[in-house]
């Protein structure tokens, strides 16, 4: 089953947040009645090396939750509307392939819905900070509340403050590589910490569709003076619009994922993108980058001292990656 974070605090309270989860827990038990068990609704072993994923996650005693004032939208309803549909005669548990089969599609449908969500989202949220014109973020211009914060390594970096825990981090610049091998390790989070410091894990989950996966992250907060990790669970969408490339994150909860853990904050990604766009100059292919994150990382908030080097760390992944890719 799978919910999308969006914050809305003025109309769900902390225990509106845990009373629609402990709802989901006894749906839960129903499908696992249903269709014998959590592996069995997914199709999914698990990972044996993380904890146990089929239990669900309600609220923030595993340390701090990002996301404990979230407002908790159901992507999956549509799924679930249909295993209640198909639910088994008394003492019966059978089930035809073909109702499983529908079930998937049901199941791959509801995280399209999704995914166009955090792509639409991310490109308005850009758009919204370039005032329309992506040209603006590579000429030191920003709007909506981003502020320019300099240029390093040829890389324009912004920074937007939420609040002492939520900020969000924007960076343009150019890789002289085709869009080719930029999209190639952009697009693939596996490698991702081969040239982003923080990112300490990037496990593939679940491969939904061709273009949509299930992400598991771990960040190690030593660089920013933060004691303990954060971890992310999250879905990454590819996508085309007109001419340039997409790569779309967003946080996601999948009782499928691993639950927090007593060593680490479970964060939030906002929606966050990678956007390409391919340039030739002299004849030469080349690919302009923007880079934006959103992050809700959790108590405690970044040292004010050390804020400013870690506005500059995030958009500077540009010049790590043009530096992978040229190595």
């Amino acid at each position: 089953m799978t919910w999308l974070y969006q914050r809305n605090p003025k109309e769900h309270s902390q225990s509106n947040g845990y009373q629609e989860v402990e709802v989901d827990r006894s749906r839960a038990k129903v499908l696992a009645t249903v269709f014998g068990d959590a592996e069995g609704i997914w199709g999914l072993a698990g990972d044996t090396n993380l904890p146990d994923s089929r239990d669900a996650w309600i609220g923030d005693g595993w340390g701090r939750s990002a996301v404990r004032n979230s407002h908790l939208y159901l992507a999956g309803s549509t799924w679930k509307s249909s295993a209640y549909s198909r639910r088994a005669s008394p003492g019966s548990c059978c089930y035809s392939p073909s109702s499983m089969s529908s079930l998937g599609t049901c199941f791959s449908t509801s995280y399209q819905d999704l995914a166009k969500h955090i792509v639409d989202t991310s490109m308005a949220d850009v758009m919204a900070a370039c005032s329309d014109n992506l040209h603006n973020l590579f000429s030191c211009q920003a709007a909506a509340g981003w502020n320019y914060q300099g240029e390093e390594q040829e890389v324009q970096f912004y920074y937007k403050l939420f609040s002492s825990t939520r900020h969000g981090f924007l960076g343009a610049g150019v890789v002289s590589q085709p869009l080719s091998h930029v999209w190639a390790a952009v697009s693939d989070p596996t490698l991702w910490p081969l040239y982003h410091k923080p990112i300490q894990t990037a496990r593939l989950h679940q491969r939904v569709t061709n273009s949509i996966n299930l992400v598991y992250l771990v960040c190690n907060t030593t660089l920013c003076a933060l004691k303990q990790p954060r971890d992310f669970c999250c879905v990454c969408v590819e996508a085309k619009e007109g001419h340039l490339s997409i790569m779309a994150a967003q946080s996601v909860y999948d009782t499928s994922m691993p639950r927090p853990s007593r060593k680490m904050v479970r964060g939030e990604i906002l929606p966050s993108a990678w956007i390409l766009q391919p340039v030739t100059m002299e004849g030469k292919e080349i690919t302009r980058v923007i880079y934006l994150v959103q992050v809700e990382l959790g108590a405690p908030g970044f040292p004010p001292q050390l804020l400013s080097s870690f506005i500059k760390q995030q958009p500077l992944v540009i010049a790590r990656l043009a530096s992978f890719l040229g190595s």
